[in-house]
């Protein structure tokens, strides 16, 4: 999809502010990452669009502030939030042995990657962002082998303003209800799926939040759970206690050892990819 237009739905979708519960009000600003292309075909921008709040980072003209923002603010939330989890899993999910913040930071400068964050001018800081790309992706649905998704890539909110209902209406009023729906009404093809992201299997909240707030699913290709038989390791205090419950207190039938040898285990994969069709 046109990044520019993508960046005037955004604009229209997510409000120039939202309140806290503290009645903090955060203001918003959105950094668009363009490429060479970009470039020449928003040179008129000179980095910044006419709105204020819209700001722009080319690869072959580079905004330091912008730069700076991305690399240590917006950086900051997510190590704050999810970096021991990034740790962990960094190897498997960018398969190499680079630290994750090297891996993070250069798929954050990712071309047309959308960042709309909501600041606290006061204390001039990133209270909260996602950060949105629009993508092919495959094995999507079903009956689809590919479609075009805006994938969500980071939604990060500050531990003081976290638990207040903030999450859930970024993505349900603003990224689903003002910006997915529409588009899809404005494409008028089958090849637009909605809204996808991936989730971190140890990530119990976040998977709650997407599957019983957003009510969000697997899609078909995601990975999941797999159900194994573990086997037990076979002692003499085993074949003991197993003949305390044999009738006569026999030592246990070879049946009888094949039903407690074995005991059922889950073997998650690394993270699951979830869908909200449109």
């Amino acid at each position: 999809m046109d990044v520019r237009r993508l960046v005037q739905l955004v604009d229209n979708a997510f409000p120039k502010s939202i309140s806290t519960k503290q009645g903090i009000t955060l203001e918003r600003k959105i950094y668009i990452i363009g490429d060479s292309e970009n470039n020449s075909l928003l040179s008129d921008q000179n980095n910044n669009s006419n709105d204020d709040e819209i700001y722009w980072y080319f690869k072959d003209r580079k905004n330091p502030t912008v730069e700076n923002i991305i690399k240590t603010q917006i950086f900051q939330l997510i190590d704050e939030n999810l970096g021991k989890l990034y740790k962990k899993k960094s190897k498997k999910i960018y398969e190499n042995d680079l630290d994750w913040s090297i891996n993070k930071r250069e798929e954050m400068f990712t071309s047309n990657m959308i960042y709309i964050t909501y600041w606290d001018c006061k204390q001039n800081s990133v209270a909260l962002f996602l950060s949105i790309l629009s993508c092919e992706e495959t094995y999507i649905l079903e009956n689809n082998d590919q479609g075009e998704v805006l994938y969500l890539y980071e939604i990060h909110i500050t531990k003081e303003y976290q638990r207040q209902g903030i999450g859930e209406r970024l993505i349900k009023d603003y990224l689903i209800e003002k910006l997915i729906k529409p588009l899809k009404i404005e494409r008028q093809d089958n090849n637009f799926i909605g809204l996808e992201l991936t989730v971190f299997s140890e990530n119990n909240d976040a998977q709650n939040f997407y599957f019983n707030k957003i009510q969000m699913q697997y899609t078909f290709g995601s990975p999941r759970d797999e159900i194994i038989n573990v086997m037990k390791r076979i002692t003499r205090s085993f074949d003991e206690k197993l003949g305390e419950h044999c009738e006569d207190n026999k030592l246990p039938s070879l049946n009888d050892k094949k039903k407690q040898l074995y005991r059922k285990s889950i073997r998650k994969p690394e993270y699951y990819i979830l869908v909200f069709p449109v």
